[in-house]
């Protein structure tokens, strides 16, 4: 009687810890769906906040640009730089509305565009380039409107931004006068992806030795063309674009992804010798139509005196 006792025990402490051990991994199975469910759902949110929150509105970074060739008429002169707008790709009618009335609050004495107007292969209907011209004209300023082509940019960009009253800088230069008789001198470059560029025209004007004497910024699509400038020519400040600052940055790590054309160069501002490169990160994307930590926007410089 007593084996037989305890045989009973034996099995209903086995039934016991076997029913324990399903409990267990029933809490266990129960928690890893949690786990994973939570997970899944953190991802959705990101996906979603990086493909419409983060693509969308428009971020002002404001830079003051101390230098002592800065005449004395361009106290605080401010000059608009935006990039890689890529109409069609995260950005349309209603966005370019939202930019519009963005730069008009800022009102800029000179406006600078570096390239990539229209995203990649996308149909521009008669009713987008009306849109686009009427977007590019509309913006106000008081000294004048410049822009590069991108290595995107076609016959099309290029007519919507001329009528849109840009002037365009193809290997040139120009000279802006402002509230006084010493000018600064703006230059620009076409695209070195599409092998375009020609630097020692566009630096033509430094063959007068007074020219060297002015502020001189430099204007291109490309930033990793803006360290081959500051590397092999004298310029002060570089304007660049095209990196679109990666589209998504982590803290602590910065970019993840770099775009051809801005493979060494992803930061927003580098000094390379003695001359300042400042880089747009854009405001449309690429075929990843996704931005975190790095929303949309435009620059705004400020002009000092050192």
């Amino acid at each position: 009687m007593s084996k037989k006792k305890g045989n009973t025990r034996l099995e209903k402490n086995k039934k016991k810890h076997k029913k324990i051990n399903k409990e267990k991994r029933t809490e266990f199975s129960n928690f890893l769906i949690r786990f994973i469910l939570i997970i899944l759902l953190t991802i959705c949110c990101l996906l979603i906040y990086s493909r419409y929150t983060a693509t969308s509105g428009l971020q002002i970074k404001e830079y003051n640009i101390e230098h002592e060739k800065v005449p004395e008429s361009f106290q605080g002169f401010k000059i608009l730089h935006f990039s890689d707008l890529r109409y069609g790709s995260t950005i349309n009618n209603q966005s370019l509305n939202m930019i519009e009335k963005k730069i008009k609050e800022i009102d800029p004495d000179l406006i600078v565009f570096t390239g990539d107007l229209v995203f990649d292969n996308y149909n521009l209907s008669e009713e987008n380039k009306k849109n686009l011209t009427e977007f590019l004209y509309n913006l106000e300023n008081s000294a004048g409107k410049y822009a590069v082509l991108g290595d995107i940019d076609n016959k099309d960009t290029e007519d919507i931004l001329k009528n849109g009253e840009f002037s365009i800088l193809k290997n040139t230069s120009d000279k802006i006068y402002y509230k006084g008789y010493i000018p600064i001198i703006i230059s620009g470059s076409n695209s070195y992806l599409k092998k375009e560029n020609n630097y020692d025209e566009m630096f033509n004007y430094q063959s007068e030795e007074t020219n060297k004497e002015l502020l001189q910024i430099t204007c291109i699509h490309e930033s990793d063309a803006a360290l081959e400038i500051a590397n092999n020519y004298e310029t002060d400040i570089i304007l660049s674009g095209n990196s679109l600052g990666g589209l998504i940055r982590l803290p602590g790590i910065g970019n993840i992804y770099k775009l051809v054309g801005s493979k060494k160069n992803n930061n927003d501002y580098i000094k390379k010798n003695n001359t300042n490169i400042y880089t747009s990160f854009g405001i449309g994307t690429t075929n990843i139509k996704f931005r975190y930590f790095n929303r949309p926007s435009i620059n705004l410089y400020r002009l000092y005196r050192k």
